[in-house]
């Protein structure tokens, strides 16, 4: 990616989105702290390839990725739900996503591609686990995600990888909406952006947010917990925080985005019940 940074009211840098030619490569982390999961601690890491081309006549860019098999803490698949979320995940082994010019994801440009890819993976996948009740669930849920197209779309914006590289940092913005999500609620929130010129090679963009849920967000958060019994109709669901904290490094003559650093966290009082943290580092 190649950006020019103009300076403007003498503390903002203007970001302007420019296309490529050469598909740049990224190591990709992300480590899952979760106290309430069986595995409370999960490691992932995988590599993503993005090229960018440009409408030569709209202001829209196309961004393809590419992403290789994902591997978690470091080893094969060690349950069934292991091998199956692994074998789903390559249904976005490469993924065309349409992009405006303030950098927000707009549309999903090969999603016939991805429809048709599911068809195939769709017949393996019940052939392997057609007496396995849970992974029958598990591929319906991914069925219905796969061919809503805006589900999906919502679905791709969460992942990690995405959500900070796409984060609308384009059109001198001050703030952009984040969201995060926990136990079936999506909690929204705004974040705060700053940009600033490190070194004379070197820009760094900060994104800061952090928010309380409401009343309402606790009781979808109880109703879905109830529904799977992690709670019962007496136990009230305590207020939540969620909070995000990112630094992007952009050099700053080649334009290209080189680390990506960012913590999500969802606390209760002074509990951690979720947390994940994303490394993306330029090869």
């Amino acid at each position: 990616m190649r950006h020019s940074f103009f300076p403007e009211e003498n503390t903002i840098l203007f970001l302007q989105q420019y296309t490529w030619q050469t598909p740049i490569d990224y190591a990709v982390t992300i480590l899952l702290h979760n106290p309430l999961a069986t595995t409370p601690i999960t490691t992932i890491i995988y590599d993503s390839t993005i090229q960018c081309t440009r409408d030569p006549e709209r202001p829209l860019f196309f961004y393809t990725i590419a992403s290789s098999r994902k591997v978690m803490n470091g080893q094969p698949p060690q349950t069934s739900l292991d091998h199956i979320m692994q074998v789903i995940s390559s249904l976005y082994a490469r993924v065309v996503l349409q992009v405006n010019a303030y950098g927000q994801i707009t549309d999903i440009s090969n999603y016939k591609e991805i429809c048709t890819r599911w068809k195939t993976l769709r017949k393996k996948l019940l052939r392997d686990y057609h007496t396995n009740e849970a992974i029958e669930d598990y591929i319906l849920l991914t069925e219905i995600q796969v061919y809503d197209k805006e589900l999906l779309l919502h679905a791709l914006k969460k992942e990690p990888f995405i959500k900070y590289y796409f984060g609308g940092y384009y059109g001198n913005s001050k703030s952009i909406a984040m969201h995060t999500h926990y136990s079936g609620t999506d909690i929204y929130y705004p974040a705060t952006l700053s940009y600033k010129q490190t070194t004379p090679e070197q820009v760094t963009i900060a994104v800061t947010g952090k928010r309380a849920t409401t009343l309402s967000e606790n009781h979808q958060l109880q109703r879905y917990m109830m529904a799977r019994r992690k709670t019962s109709k007496t136990n009230v669901v305590s207020q939540l925080t969620t909070s995000s904290t990112a630094t992007l490094t952009v050099d700053k003559q080649s334009g290209q985005i080189t680390a990506i650093k960012a913590i999500d966290q969802i606390n209760s009082n002074d509990a951690t019940l979720k947390k994940q943290t994303l490394t993306i580092l330029k090869k």
